[in-house]
C-alpha cells in the first residue's frame, strides 16, 4: 500500500489525531506558562520532605533510653506505684476491682485486654453504657 491510499482510508482519524495532538500542545504551553513556576516550586518542597522523612529523627541510644524508661513506667504501673510498694500492696490492689479473678474482671470478657487498664469508675460508667450488659461479651451481631 502506498501513502494515497492509506490517506485515503484513514483520513478521518489522521486528522483527529493531528488536531487532538496539537490541542493538548496548547493547552500544555498554557498550563505550564501560568502554573509552571508555582507547580515546580511544589515539586521542590515534596523532594526535600521526602528526604527530610528517609533522615533518622532519633539516635539509638535516645531509643533505647526512651525503651528503658517505657519500661520502668510499665512495672511502676503493674506494680501499683510507689504508694503501693510502700504500703506493700501488690498489683491486684493497683488495680482494684479489675484485678484477675474479681467479679467486674469475669463481666468484661468482650473488652479485651482493656479491663484492667480502666479506672473502676469508668469501667462503671462504660459497663451501664453498654448495650448487652457488662456481664456477657459483645455479641458483634447486635449492631446488625
Amino acid at each position: 500500500m502506498n501513502l494515497d491510499t492509506i490517506w485515503q482510508l484513514h483520513k478521518r482519524f489522521i486528522t483527529g489525531v493531528a488536531i487532538g495532538l496539537v490541542v493538548f500542545l496548547i493547552g500544555l504551553a498554557v498550563i505550564g506558562s501560568t502554573a509552571g513556576a508555582d507547580l515546580a516550586a511544589r515539586k521542590s518542597a515534596i523532594g526535600k520532605h521526602k528526604r527530610s522523612l528517609q533522615t533518622q529523627v532519633y539516635s539509638r541510644s535516645q531509643l533505647n533510653e526512651l525503651t528503658t524508661r517505657r519500661n520502668e513506667m510499665d512495672a511502676r504501673i503493674v506494680d501499683g506505684g510507689p504508694a503501693a510498694a510502700a504500703s506493700g500492696a501488690g498489683s491486684k490492689a493497683a488495680l482494684g476491682p479489675l484485678a484477675a479473678g474479681s467479679e467486674a474482671a469475669a463481666g468484661w470478657r468482650g473488652t479485651g485486654a482493656l479491663a484492667p487498664l480502666l479506672p473502676p469508675r469508668l469501667a462503671s460508667r462504660l459497663a451501664s453504657a453498654l448495650p448487652w450488659g457488662a456481664t456477657s461479651a459483645a455479641p458483634c451481631s447486635s449492631f446488625l
